[in-house]
């Protein structure tokens, strides 16, 4: 556990744990924005448009984020006060691993569906638990640009996303969407070490 917050420079723990914890919205920034890389070759290969008029299996693709993310907001505070901001951090990333194997493995409709509801529970929890501990671990003077640091992962992401379509192709889309799965795991590993929240 890290000591209470006080008044002075951060130390280098605190900047490890700030840094694995912005991985949320690194992974929330590369999976809302690599949706636009892949959904043209998942349109095709799920056959996810009868006709001009008749997408809503890609609407729903696409949208099913966002009621995963509401109910992982809804819950995450609630988790984050009575299992700690670390173990919740977990949960997160357990989901982001969960939603990236089954976008990657997907087999049907349903199975992307699902990892997109998945990915959608890890944003919410992780949003809702990472600024709330990056300004418990923070110090006075530092805490403004650590928070925000979730916000800058999240753009780093979505440009990431981007580059790495540019560069695959978008026809891998198995495998951009499953590179999420990599960052998930590395930060499932790094809270399993770090200091839980002096506040919590």
């Amino acid at each position: 556990r890290l000591p209470a917050v006080r008044a002075g420079r951060m130390t280098p723990m605190t900047i490890l744990a700030v840094a694995f914890t912005t991985l949320t919205g690194l992974l929330m920034g590369y999976d809302l924005c690599v949706v636009a890389v892949v959904l043209q070759p998942i349109q095709v290969d799920f056959k996810l448009c009868g006709d001009a008029f008749t997408c809503t299996r890609k609407e729903l693709f696409v949208s099913m984020v966002a009621p995963g993310a509401m109910v992982g907001s809804l819950v995450g505070g609630v988790l984050s006060d009575r299992w700690g901001r670390r173990t919740t951090l977990a949960i997160s990333a357990l989901c982001f691993i969960i939603g990236a194997i089954l976008l990657s493995e997907a087999a049907t409709y349903a199975f992307l569906l699902q990892g997109r509801i998945a990915i959608g529970l890890g944003v919410g929890i992780g949003f809702a638990t990472g600024s709330t501990y990056i300004a418990e671990i923070a110090t006075r003077e530092h805490r403004g640009r650590m928070v925000v640091c979730q916000e800058i992962a999240q753009c780093v992401g979505c440009l990431l996303a981007y580059a790495a379509g540019w560069f695959v192709g978008e026809h891998a889309w198995r495998w951009l969407l499953g590179a999420a799965g990599i960052a998930a795991f590395v930060q499932l590993m790094a809270v399993m070490v770090l200091p839980e929240s002096p506040r919590w």
